[in-house]
């Protein structure tokens, strides 16, 4: 079973440095982006489903950025040949690595997809949509409600590949309230976690263009 997205209404340009040392083209990092966004759109809607039906629709879910500063910080690991990093000043991240194909679009879906679907196998089972099952770890980085920004690295191994985000808050701690349930934003004031927010109308999404909070 896998999550179906269509990628076509979130995309949002991005532009991240020297395409020749870049990790990814933009379309790559649109893919991704737009991936995620819609990811949290179908949580913010109803729309998304767990284990059993459909997971809770969602209030105060935040439209993620990309920042290439970040997708800097993740592929200078990458490039050290570590794998698993741990971030001491509080990035949530998610790490893939798998047989590589011979096609780099289908290895990036592959990547995303392995991080949202473990709702499907496993879900969200609490009222609260707290996070007390580590096989949703990736899940909970993903959909985090109060994460901003985010950013991705690419590591070539010959057969095989990495992939990995790091996001500037951690979804995946030990009971962390993941979203509040309640219904999507219609309107400005309805998006309250951070102050000037805007509403996104056709997806749900609160909007946010101020300093993202510190990692953690």
């Amino acid at each position: 079973m896998e999550v179906v997205l269509t990628l076509i209404k979130y995309r949002v340009l991005t532009v991240c440095g020297d395409k020749a040392v870049a990790p990814f083209t933009e379309w790559e990092r649109k893919t991704i982006l737009d991936y995620h966004n819609e990811l949290r759109a179908n949580v913010s809607q109803g729309k998304a489903k767990n284990y059993k039906g459909n997971l809770s629709s969602a209030k105060n879910m935040y439209k993620l950025r990309y920042d290439c500063k970040m997708e800097g910080k993740v592929q200078a690991e990458l490039d050290k040949n570590l794998v698993r990093i741990t971030f001491d000043n509080g990035y949530g991240q998610n790490v893939a690595r798998f047989t590589k194909s011979e096609n780099r679009d289908k290895d990036i879906l592959h990547a995303l997809e392995s991080w949202s679907n473990p709702v499907l196998f496993y879900g969200i089972k609490n009222e609260e949509n707290r996070y007390d099952d580590d096989r949703l770890y990736t899940f909970a980085n993903m959909i985090y409600a109060k994460t901003l920004r985010f950013g991705c690295g690419y590591k070539d191994e010959g057969e095989t590949v990495i992939i990995s985000c790091i996001y500037n808050l951690i979804g995946a701690y030990p009971n962390n309230i993941l979203y509040e349930e309640g219904e999507m934003c219609k309107k400005a004031k309805d998006c309250t976690m951070y102050p000037a927010s805007k509403c996104e109308k056709a997806t749900g999404l609160c909007k946010y263009s101020g300093p993202a909070p510190n990692p953690g």
